[in-house]
């Protein structure tokens, strides 16, 4: 199943927060985390729910939309891919401005 607004790294769906740009819609972290000890992936924690294990947490990747495929996008989502520079259906080029 596609989620609207998928993960570019992971397809997992994504939701834009005004405070903190793109997260996870589960457990709502910026980034995709897993734990190196055992095995559990998740966003949104500081320890894994798992094992309790700290040190073994490792960042996977950033939530960034697939904006090649954008679904269901607001408006607020897509004003700011805009300002960021993202076009529907298209990277952006390296060093253009969305404002241009």
């Amino acid at each position: 199943m596609k989620h609207p607004n998928p993960c570019l790294h992971c397809k997992r769906a994504l939701r834009f927060d005004r405070e903190r740009g793109w997260v996870h819609t589960c457990g709502g972290g910026a980034y995709w985390i897993k734990c190196r000890t055992c095995g559990w992936q998740g966003s949104g924690v500081e320890k894994c729910p798992n094992c309790n294990n700290i040190e073994g947490l490792r960042d996977d990747h950033c939530a960034l939309p697939d904006m090649q495929n954008p679904i269901g996008l607001d408006e607020a989502m897509r004003d700011e891919a805009r300002r960021l520079g993202w076009r529907e259906g298209c990277r952006p080029a390296v060093g253009v401005s969305a404002d241009v």
